[in-house]
């Protein structure tokens, strides 16, 4: 931003936040975890981009209001004060989809993350504009005019306008190309709930745990649990028989350290009877022999892997694999042979706190589905309110699905599975990108009303915001890349994955977003609400006419409006034209020329309509339209076919109640004109 005074300010925003933030935490008696344990870099990271914005636009009020803070910080209130409220709700609506999550850890820092980023809106808010008033910069070096401009974010900009004015095809096919490729790799995603895989190779817990596999046997452990059909069947060698060739299954598998079953206990007393000859190291052929065999033993040395009854065995299986998605894969298999050899009459469970952990696993798919869906959900439908239309809620969601779809594509390439860490950043990173989807959907519309030609509209909307996307989007990577120092590794891949969408993100609402918004005109409820139109205008002109309040501003806010100053001409006679113009403030006057004078003929005030031939195609014009002097300016809204027909593309029974009006209309004047002519 080019001034150093700016620097400190989102840090005193993020610092209040992160207070505030800690208390309410502490009052809750919500405990810091291992996600919750980021928040403060969080909240410096995400809580700047909305600084960024803010003070872009205060330090753009200054190039108007030199030397003048106040006006500068109402500029900056009235451009950016919507798009604030909008993100900052996006953004928690991202963070608080993670409370859909069974795993505590993920559900807790939600809920600590969402109240984390409502602090920080009500820190910048509140003190952000204060401090800008007392100690703000009164002077702006930035340029603005990035069109003109030497600097390297121009040279960007200029690049950006060139591909997305001539290369708008291309764009979109590449971009098509890439969805579906990156789409196919993020089917290759797999869950995983490995705690070993929290921390960076090297760490003395992972060296402990490879040091008791090798030597020992695995530190994790889990149960294979199988119920006979009657008691005592376990003492029978075929139900017996059975036990073994479970165990002959898992041996097969590879998988596991140790395997401990009562028949081994059975071969090897059996084997002991036997002077020890490896032989005998068997299952004995009589239930009687089986029977009296177990009698050797203590109650207390067989509860573990055999039932009093003899009805339910018990494996207990110790293994060292602390990837639950390598884990379940094998039990899978397990689970169809075991089921093929037990047939219908012996059930079996596998149990034991570690599977039950795995299953965790599992759950981070559906819960991260849920996640995204609600989001994705909550902000289309916010959108489709606020611009009363649903083509606007998809607008919006496009060019920020394609980061998180390319974001799932690298973790099936790259093979990083989906965690506690990972699961996150999908959510979030939607909740943060579309703040500058917004941002530029806010200045695009504005734009649009100065004079209706989208496609220049859309071009300076770019040039307006592409220093504050850039700005955030790059400060948000670089501040997502710090967590690589972590001595977790899954906080590392959650900052570099963040980094990677929020680099696409970036990518996408500059060369995507401009090149659907050259096609869309939206205009925002908010915008509709706060027109301040005159009620004549409402009620009198017959271009308005079956149309509600609401549906009049909305027409307003999609035309152009032009204000002249007393004096000036707005038609011509004898010019050729194509606008239909409708007063909304002053009055104008109409006049004839004629070879040695001109002739005044009427005069029009609120609500009334003139020129509406052009509005059906290029027409000569046959008398001038000039604001009379020593009145005060004149504002109209100016319809041009073509473009009316292109901003009210998604809204067609406005566009067909304009055009029954404007028919009406015309036949009046044409049905007034052929009296005259009779007469």
């Amino acid at each position: 931003l080019r001034t150093w005074m700016v620097v400190w300010l989102p840090l005193v925003t993020a610092g209040i936040s992160i207070l505030w933030a800690a208390g309410i935490l502490a009052y809750f008696n919500i405990p810091i975890n291992l996600l919750i344990g980021i928040l403060p870099t969080l909240v410096i990271v995400i809580g700047s981009t909305e600084d960024t914005h803010m003070l872009a636009a205060y330090l753009q009020g200054l190039k108007q209001n030199p030397q003048q803070r106040f006006p500068s910080i109402r500029f900056m209130a009235i451009h950016v004060g919507l798009p604030i409220f909008i993100t900052s709700f996006t953004t928690i609506v991202g963070f608080l989809s993670n409370t859909t999550s069974d795993i505590s850890l993920i559900h807790d820092f939600g809920i600590a993350s969402a109240i984390a980023m409502f602090t920080n809106l009500c820190a910048t808010i509140l003190l952000l504009p204060l401090l800008l008033n007392l100690v703000g910069p009164k002077n702006s070096k930035i340029s603005f005019n990035l069109h003109a401009d030497t600097g390297l974010i121009a040279a960007v900009v200029r690049g950006i306008e060139k591909i997305i004015n001539k290369y708008q095809i291309l764009v979109i096919t590449i971009t098509s190309i890439i969805v579906v490729l990156f789409g196919f790799f993020s089917t290759q995603l797999s869950a995983s709930n490995d705690p070993l895989s929290f921390f960076k190779s090297g760490n003395a817990l992972i060296t402990d745990s490879e040091i008791l596999h090798d030597n020992i046997a695995g530190m994790q452990l889990f149960f294979v649990t199988v119920h006979a059909s009657h008691k005592t069947d376990f003492k029978n060698p075929i139900e017996l028989n059975k036990l073994d060739l479970i165990k002959q299954i898992m041996q097969q598998q590879g998988a596991y350290d140790h395997i401990t079953v009562v028949t081994d206990y059975l071969k090897l007393v059996n084997r002991e009877m036997h002077q020890a000859q490896p032989q005998f190291y068997k299952l004995p052929d009589s239930r009687n022999l089986i029977e009296q065999y177990l009698m050797l033993f203590q109650r207390h040395d067989l509860e573990r892997v055999l039932s009093g009854d003899a009805k339910t065995a018990n494996f207990l299986v110790r293994h060292n694999i602390s990837d639950s998605a390598a884990l379940n894969k094998h039990l899978t298999e397990l689970k169809q042979q075991v089921n093929e050899l037990l047939g219908d009459k012996n059930k079996f469970y596998l149990t034991g706190k570690n599977l039950m952990i795995n299953q965790a696993a599992e759950t981070l798919f559906i819960s991260q589905q849920h996640s995204l869906v609600i989001l994705i959900l909550i902000i289309g439908i916010l959108m489709a309110l606020l611009y009363s239309s649903i083509t606007a809620g998809l607008v919006a969601l496009i060019p920020n699905i394609i980061p998180v779809i390319i974001m799932f594509g690298t973790m099936g390439l790259l093979g990083i599975p989906l965690n506690a860490g990972t699961a996150l950043v999908s959510v979030i990173a939607i909740g943060i990108a579309i703040d500058d989807t917004i941002h530029i959907l806010s200045t695009y519309n504005r734009e649009c009303r100065l004079d209706g030609d989208q496609h220049a509209a859309t071009t300076r909307a770019i040039r307006a915001e592409a220093l504050p996307v850039i700005a955030t989007s790059l400060s948000l990577a670089a501040g997502f890349c710090t967590l690589v120092l972590s001595d977790f590794h899954v906080i590392t891949q959650f900052g570099l994955l963040s980094a990677l969408t929020m680099i696409v993100a970036m990518l996408t609402d500059l060369i995507l977003t401009p090149i659907l918004f050259k096609r869309i005109r939206l205009v925002s409820l908010w915008d509709v609400v706060a027109l301040n139109i005159g009620e004549q205008v409402l009620t009198q002109s017959i271009i308005f006419a079956s149309m509600s309040r609401f549906e009049i501003k909305r027409v307003i806010l999609l035309s152009q409006v032009l204000e002249y100053q007393a004096g000036e001409t707005v038609i011509q006679q004898g010019e050729t034209g194509d606008k239909l113009f409708i007063i909304l403030q002053g009055q104008t006057e109409i006049l004839i020329q004629k070879p040695d004078c001109e002739k005044r003929i009427a005069s029009l005030s609120w609500g009334e309509v003139f020129g509406e031939a052009g509005y059906a195609g290029d027409v000569t014009r046959t008398a001038t339209v000039r604001v009379p002097l020593n009145t005060e300016p004149l504002r109209v809204i100016v319809l041009n076919q073509a473009q009316t027909q292109t901003a009210m593309r998604f809204y067609p029974r406005l566009h067909a109640k304009l055009n029954h009006n404007i028919s009406k209309l015309l036949a009046q004047r044409l049905l007034e004109r052929t009296k005259m002519v009779m007469l």
